[in-house]
Order: C-alpha cells, then sequence, then structure tokens
C-alpha cells in the first residue's frame, strides 16, 4: 500500500460541488475516491478487479442486440467479467483518516466543508 499517493481536487457529483481524490503514483491501490453528498459517504473505487458471472445483452456477429422472439425484451447470456472491487464509506472519521493517509494536499485542501446534511441544506434552498 502506497500512502500518500492520492491527489485531493474539487468537482461535482449529481451537479452538487464535492471532491475526488486521484491517484499520482503508479502503486496507488485505488483508482479513484468521490465523496457523494447526496448519500454523504465517499465511494473508494480499487485498482483490483475481481471475476464475476454477470448478465449482459446477447449481441449477434454485427454487435446489435438480439431481442426474445415475439418480445421487445433483449435476450441475455452468463458471462464472467472482471469487475473492480467498489468500497462505500459513511462513517465521516473513517473518510478523514482514509483521505489523511492516501491524499497528499490534506493539509491545503478544505475536505470537510462537503460534510453537510443535505436534507439541511435543501429545506434552507426552498
Amino acid at each position: 500500500m502506497s500512502a500518500k499517493s492520492m491527489l485531493l481536487y474539487s468537482s461535482d457529483w449529481e451537479g452538487i460541488p464535492t471532491f475526488r481524490l486521484m491517484p499520482i503514483t503508479s502503486d496507488c491501490p485505488y483508482l479513484e475516491m468521490i465523496f457523494m453528498p447526496r448519500h454523504q459517504g465517499l465511494g473508494i473505487m480499487n485498482r483490483q478487479a475481481k471475476q464475476m458471472f454477470k448478465f449482459i445483452d446477447k449481441v449477434d456477429d454485427k454487435g446489435n442486440i438480439v431481442m426474445i422472439k415475439g418480445t421487445n425484451q433483449p435476450a441475455q447470456e452468463r458471462k464472467l467479467v472482471n469487475v473492480e472491487y467498489e468500497y462505500f464509506i459513511i462513517n465521516k472519521e473513517e473518510i478523514a483518516n482514509i483521505i489523511e493517509l492516501f491524499a497528499t494536499n490534506v493539509d491545503s485542501f478544505d475536505y470537510k466543508k462537503y460534510f453537510i446534511d443535505m436534507k439541511v441544506k435543501e429545506e434552507v434552498n426552498q
């Protein structure tokens, strides 16, 4: 694990201001972290993938979706695909600990200003 391997930056999620973290070293274990304001949680996308069976739409040789005969429903098939691990942290103290551990610019970026209760903010804006 590479500590201090990500950079905090301003962004938005669903039109709401937030922050993200991007990897800045090749040995960073995560692809991205994003704070989701409506859920007040940190989504973490792991660089490692696991194989998992998923149902996906069936396609023909030309890449067109195959429909089930007599319906408007796409035919599906079960395929083994690589899926990145994702984590979702909602405890503010745990989120702060993760950011302190991984963010190089934690001292100069005020990420805690995004720790607001969206219900309270929506009531104030009405």
